[in-house]
């Protein structure tokens, strides 16, 4: 055999041992989150995944027929699950499961393009543990980081090759992700931002490469500006705004290079025309029928009420410095000349997974690698842009512009209410980036791999054993194994909120019959699992104004109709209902009984 037919044969091996590294991530992945498809549930948000998708089920339109928190698309995938398999909770979950298993593999071969095979594997399954187990719901927030992740790839994929079908592809995933939550815009920026960036997108003239630059550039200052006109946090401005604003100016001032030529005139055409697809598929309906108006109103417009009602500021703006000794240790090769290789490896092995381990009973170890990770991944696109002035190779540029413009407009999904689980739900994008920059250089930092397993260790212990009311906060772990069992929603949850949902569905149950059912404020899920729902059209009181302020004339003579109202105590948006409207109730429906944060009263 000529010595040359080796070449094929080794990269062929190689291949071959690639794909079984990425199938074995793969697969350890998916059999660490069966465990949690079942997991915990947070009560208000199931039941409006659920009331959407039934509501779709029986020919309602979202925004028409009744309100939805988000564009729509996700009720109709839903509905179309439910047509198909029957209505249950845990259908939509074992779809976030297979699309979960879809973004652990596209994560592969992502970060595979930063590291090796092992340390993409490894850096996968980071992104894992720290996104999905945490809240495992098919909240469309999910969907979003499934769409970044594929967006990123297929972006790749076109930097790599130039091929117009992964730029268009990059495009079906941001336009999809539209249709799914409204925020799926900032992806479709992201990926204009980085095609710009990448290439001479209409000439190779260089006074038209920079036109067309600042126009992108201005495109995405006018989505942040109108993101944060009603005013942001000092922290928010830091943690959100300043990210973006590095990617935004790199992209406005960094058209020094020599012309690229990816894309032509006609290239940009027939790449925004099938791009546009999936939105114009969506959209045309309402558009045929008249509803345009309340399309556009329902989506876009109600949804601002949640700034009043639904926010929750970034923490306190010091905290950010807890990201610099991260960043530091992210890209440093000096402080392996302080100590021998040995022992500074050993220092840093047994700090991590020390710390990890300190953070199941210390609650400041804890709040260290919660933050201090989180400083990080908000540091990592401004450094990423100021690395790019001394890097050469465009390729690498490219990457490192891509991947800092995913998370910088990604991460503005957790404003206005930064829960710690919104970082979760960009968490991986977080992952992407890092590996870049460790790559900056071209070499990787051998501080990477004890920092990486001190997270896993952490992830592991702390955050997928907990729940949303002690994620970022504290290690409290949560017994969330006794099965709901009610017809529509077989998932585990707590003793108490299992007792207090089978209970109130029992007691709306008995005592309906045939007449309404009446659940306010803020009470998806009662309506869900009492298979009814509002006649209203309305989910969230907040949405219209409280509960409160709209109990009279039209929605006083509906609910005096009634055969059961359920009272919620504990609202998760709107106000409360004041004593003399719970006064007016209590006597109207003379009979009731307290079930937890709920009260369900009947005529007899």
């Amino acid at each position: 055999m000529p010595p040359h037919s080796e070449t094929p044969l080794t990269a062929l091996s190689g291949v071959r041992k690639e794909a079984l590294i990425g199938l074995l991530v793969v697969v350890l992945s998916a059999v660490y989150l069966l465990p949690f498809v079942a997991r915990g549930w947070i009560s208000h948000d199931e039941g409006m995944l659920g009331q959407v998708a039934v509501r779709v089920l029986q020919g309602q339109r979202p925004h028409v027929d009744f309100e939805d928190p988000y564009t729509g698309g996700l009720a109709m995938a839903y509905a179309a699950l439910f047509g198909w398999f029957g209505v249950e909770l845990l259908y939509i979950r074992w779809l976030l499961f297979a699309g979960a298993v879809v973004a652990t593999a596209v994560m592969f071969r992502l970060f595979r393009r930063s590291v090796g095979p092992w340390g993409a594997a490894a850096a996968a399954g980071l992104g894992v543990l720290w996104s999905f187990p945490n809240y495992f719901a098919g909240l469309p927030s999910w969907w979003l980081l499934v769409a970044s992740l594929i967006c990123g790839w297929a972006m790749v994929r076109y930097l790599e090759s130039a091929q117009l079908r992964f730029l268009c592809l990059s495009g079906i995933s941001a336009t999809l992700a539209i249709t799914v939550k409204q925020t799926g815009i900032f992806l479709l920026v992201a990926v204009a931002m980085v095609a710009v960036f990448s290439a001479d997108v209409l000439t190779a003239n260089r006074r038209m490469n920079r036109a067309v630059r600042l126009g992108c550039a201005g495109l995405g200052a006018a989505v942040a500006f109108v993101v944060f006109r009603r005013g942001a946090s000092l922290a928010e401005i830091v943690y959100l705004l300043v990210p973006l604003s590095a990617c935004i100016l790199t992209l406005a001032t960094d058209y020094e290079r020599g012309p690229q030529s990816r894309l032509s005139l006609s290239g940009v055409a027939w790449a925004t025309a099938i791009a546009s697809l999936p939105l114009i598929a969506f959209v045309a309906p309402y558009l045929l029928d008249g509803h345009l108006h309340d399309f556009v109103y329902g989506a876009f417009v109600r949804p601002q009420a949640r700034l009043a009602f639904a926010r929750l500021p970034m923490g306190t703006v010091e905290l950010i410095v807890l990201g610099v000794p991260i960043i530091w240790l992210m890209v440093s090769r000096r402080v392996w000349l302080v100590l021998p290789a040995s022992a500074t490896s050993a220092a840093l092995w047994v700090t991590s997974v020390g710390l990890a381990i300190a953070a199941t009973r210390t609650p400041a170890a804890y709040h260290v690698l919660w933050q201090s990770t989180r400083a990080a991944a908000a540091l990592l696109p401004t450094y990423l842009c100021w690395q790019l002035r001394s890097v050469k190779n465009e390729d690498r540029r490219n990457l490192m512009y891509l991947s800092a413009c995913l998370l910088a407009w990604m991460s503005l999904n957790q404003f206005p209410y930064a829960a710690p689980i919104y970082f979760c739900y960009v968490a991986p994008l977080a992952v992407f980036a890092a590996t870049v920059a460790s790559r900056a250089d071209g070499s990787l930092s051998p501080a990477l791999a004890p920092w990486a397993a001190g997270l896993a260790l952490f992830a592991v212990l702390s955050l997928n054993t907990g729940y949303l009311d002690s994620l970022g906060i504290r290690h409290r772990p949560y017994r969330l194994w006794t099965p709901l069992e009610l017809p529509m929603a077989h998932v585990e949850v707590s003793p108490t909120a299992a007792t207090t949902f089978r209970s109130v569905t029992r007691l709306v149950e008995e005592h309906l019959g045939t007449g309404d059912l009446v659940a306010v404020p803020d009470c998806p899920e009662v309506y869900f699992l009492a298979a009814r729902y509002s006649r209203t059209g309305r989910l969230y009181d907040f949405f219209d104004g409280s509960a409160e302020r709209r109990m009279t004339a039209l929605d006083e003579e509906r609910w005096r109709q009634a055969s059961v109202f359920v009272i919620n105590h504990e609202p998760a948006f709107s106000p409360s209902l004041s004593e003399e409207l719970l006064k007016t109730i209590r006597n109207e429906f003379q009979h009731g009984a307290r079930v937890g944060q709920f009260e369900v009263r009947w005529r007899s």
